[in-house]
């Protein structure tokens, strides 16, 4: 009975699992597509050609689940993908700037996660007559419970609201239509994914935009050794 009851916990994770992965897919496709047809009919062909060439490599990655992680490089270059494709034929495109310590490219993290905080912010966050600015960054941190990763992204866009921010902390669960329902998605992928070990923090930026800050746990394996390596060797420093 035990062993039966386990197998169905881990089937209903699986398709929880699967149910938030579909549910993060963007939606702005169809515009997209709209786009390319004003730019063809304009007479636009080079920005017709960039936006499909963009558009596939971004449905290539979002339409290929295999596993439940990837490389930190892997959805970095997504997110910088994603922010060209936005800013295709666009007067002000978002400036995307990252700052990745060496030793965490190759660690996994669950796929479309940093890419769905990205959206958000391209979404949510242009403020009229002010370029967006979004900075992703990957740090090494040594806590109390051991070595973790310190993935953040932040804009200079409008920022959360009070409720927002209240409901997005609290781990409330968006409903359906809510213009936030991704970010609570990725929060629960984070807890299916790590358990306790994971953390997400939602906040305001004190000079204007979001912020979103993500902590996944470290094994003993090479990131981990290398960021206790130079820990090391600044404190004999």
């Amino acid at each position: 009975l035990k062993i039966d009851q386990y197998e169905k916990e881990l089937e209903a994770r699986r398709n929880e699992m699967t149910a938030l992965k579909l549910q993060i897919r963007p939606h702005f496709i169809l515009n997209c597509l709209k786009s390319v047809y004003g730019m063809v009919q304009t007479g636009s062909r080079q920005d017709a050609q960039t936006l499909i060439l963009l558009l596939s490599r971004h449905l290539r990655y979002i339409l290929s689940f295999t596993t439940n992680t990837i490389p930190l490089r892997s959805e970095v270059e997504q997110c910088c993908n994603y922010a060209e494709l936005s800013s295709v034929g666009q007067p002000d495109p978002v400036a995307l700037r990252c700052e990745v310590d060496r030793e965490l490219g190759g660690i996994p993290v669950p796929q479309v996660s940093l890419l769905t905080l990205v959206e958000n912010s391209i979404k949510h966050g242009r403020v009229i007559g002010r370029p967006l600015c979004i900075d992703i960054a990957a740090r090494v941190l040594k806590t109390e419970e051991g070595w973790v990763a310190n993935l953040t992204v932040s804009d200079n866009g409008a920022g959360f609201s009070p409720g927002q921010l209240a409901r997005l902390n609290r781990g409330l669960p968006e409903e359906e239509g809510s213009s936030h329902v991704g970010l609570h998605n990725v929060v629960r992928r984070l807890q299916l994914l790590y358990g306790p070990q994971a953390a997400v923090a939602f906040a305001n930026r004190s000079g204007g935009g979001a912020r979103v800050e993500m902590f996944l746990p470290l094994d003993d394996g090479p990131a981990a050794r290398d960021a206790k390596a130079a820990n090391e060797k600044e404190d004999a420093q």
